[in-house]
């Protein structure tokens, strides 16, 4: 993630990103990433970075990877 980063400065598209690892499922892991849009995100997920990294990603998961396409519908301030 850390090389993607770096890779992508300044032609990324991502809002935020955060990693989260399952308490109770050990070796399980959500990457959940925010876009501003529809549109950026696919424009980010063109970048050949991503391309790479999702192929990489996937290669280290056990199973099948899974994608969600969500819109936001109520977003808090704590």
């Amino acid at each position: 993630m850390d090389a993607w980063l770096a890779q992508t400065e300044g032609k990324r598209t991502t809002a935020q990103g955060l990693t989260g690892h399952d308490r109770e499922k050990p070796g399980n892991y959500v990457d959940v990433i925010v876009f501003p849009s529809y549109e950026d995100a696919m424009r980010n997920n063109d970048l050949p970075e991503t391309q790479a990294l999702a192929e990489k990603m996937a290669s280290l998961c056990d199973g099948q990877v899974t994608f969600y396409n969500l819109d936001v519908v109520r977003e808090d301030i704590t």
